[in-house]
């Protein structure tokens, strides 16, 4: 901001350091997920889900197809209307005093479903002409 160019070992050793948040945000959250409680968030949890990564895809998706988009643009939307929950949203959780456990929760499993939902609409897309 200042116009001051700063070194470039400075520049890469902080590039490097934003290039590690996620993967750290991970670590943190697979060493504070307690999978006893599990069963008190599941129905929330299950509901959420459900809307992020199955419903909102299913009524968004044909809206984007319908008003032209295709190919590379068709991606974009879709992944974002079908990612998983981000994992900063535990941190954020965390240091709001926030419902943490029901957060990673949600990074979790939506992480685990995306395997499945993501492949299958881009699936179902290509097979459709959409994707190239």
């Amino acid at each position: 901001y200042t116009g001051i160019p700063l070194p470039q070992a400075v520049e890469t050793t902080i590039g490097d350091l934003a290039k590690l948040a996620t993967p750290i945000a991970f670590l943190i959250l697979g060493g504070d997920f307690d999978f006893s409680r599990i069963k008190g968030n599941l129905k929330t949890a299950g509901g959420v889900i459900f809307v992020k990564m199955i419903a909102l895809p299913m009524v968004m998706i044909p809206i984007v197809v319908s008003m032209g988009y295709r190919d590379a643009d068709l991606l974009a939307a879709l992944l974002a209307y079908q990612t998983p929950v981000a994992v900063s949203s535990y941190i954020m959780a965390q240091q709001a005093g926030a419902d943490e456990q029901l957060a990673g929760q949600l990074v979790v499993f939506s992480s685990a479903v995306s395997i499945v939902t993501l492949f299958t609409t881009i699936f179902l897309l290509r097979q459709l002409g959409y994707l190239s």
